[in-house]
């Protein structure tokens, strides 16, 4: 990682999109810091965007200059890794804030004064907190996959068909 400001990089974020120095020794970025400290010949790079914000750039650099300008083919190559990148960059933090959002909800709901049981459609218990396994006399691994039928006094599997069919908002579910 460099201080911007000493790369090509600026020069394809400010471009918005990819930029390709075949020869830097007879381009505008002769005298750039980079050129002097590291003498990249031949420059490609693009930025790349996460979630739509600016992140950086993607950029492959040289130590010999090419006798051809970058060809669209190339800037295209390269365009596509950095949406890739750009996109598993997004995923990856997507997946972090989904785990720190089950931790956060686990812990309200383990440290919950009522009991909690998450089940599916079937009616299979699929979670529960600590509270809904002292209220039952159960422990965790008894409830889990436990029908809810087998613990809800008085209801048939009928009337708990009938009550989840009542709350059910979107007909697809």
């Amino acid at each position: 990682v460099f201080p911007l400001e000493d790369t090509y990089c600026q020069h394809a974020l400010v471009a918005e999109g990819p930029i390709g120095y075949h020869d830097v020794e007879s381009s505008e970025l002769r005298g750039q810091p980079c050129f002097e400290k590291f003498g990249f010949k031949a420059y490609v790079g693009t930025p790349i965007d996460v979630g739509g914000d600016p992140f950086g750039t993607l950029c492959f650099a040289g130590d010999r200059a090419r006798l051809e300008p970058f060809s669209e083919s190339e800037f295209s190559l390269i365009k596509l890794f950095a949406v890739w990148v750009g996109t598993e960059i997004h995923r990856d933090r997507a997946q972090a804030a989904l785990r720190e959002s089950e931790s956060k909800f686990r812990a309200v709901a383990e440290n919950a004064a009522d009991a909690l049981f998450v089940h599916d459609r079937a009616g299979l218990i699929l979670e529960v907190n600590e509270q809904a396994c002292r209220s039952l006399g159960y422990s965790r691994e008894e409830l889990l996959g436990l029908p809810v039928v087998e613990i809800e006094e008085g209801r048939s599997p009928d009337d708990l068909d009938h009550m989840w069919d009542s709350l059910t908002i979107d007909p697809m579910m």
